[in-house]
């Protein structure tokens, strides 16, 4: 019986991080995945869409939540948005003064969400 030879370890670059990846002729992409290799071609068809042009009056959205009976100074914008609690308490004074400052902002939209502190919530 022969004794094997050693021999010095060699890299095998057939796999792990040092494959070389193999250049794959269009018979072979379609044979690996048919409907991959012809959505890439159908989606190549496709018109390249043109790029949005950036409006000259962008809409300014001003988001605040949590005031809790304050009264912030706001930025101007288009869009008032109060994402809930407006008082500490929910007491129908205090949510009046809230609701009398948010009327007096310049946002010529203003969007109220009912937060935990809010009285008029839906009954279980």
């Amino acid at each position: 019986m022969a004794r094997p030879t050693i021999s010095k370890p060699v890299l095998d670059t057939s796999s792990g991080p040092w494959a070389r990846k193999k250049s794959l002729t269009p018979w072979m992409q379609f044979r690996k995945s048919p409907l991959i290799y012809l959505a890439k071609i159908f989606m190549s068809w496709r018109a390249v869409p043109q790029s949005r042009a950036i409006p000259n009056d962008p809409v300014r959205i001003v988001c605040i939540s949590d005031t809790h009976d304050l009264q912030p100074e706001l930025p101007d914008g288009d869009v008032l948005l109060h994402a809930g609690d407006l008082s500490k308490n929910g007491s129908f004074d205090a949510i009046q003064a809230q609701l009398d400052w948010l009327s007096q902002q310049s946002h010529p939209c203003k969007v109220l969400i009912a937060g935990t502190s809010f009285p008029v919530r839906a009954k279980d």
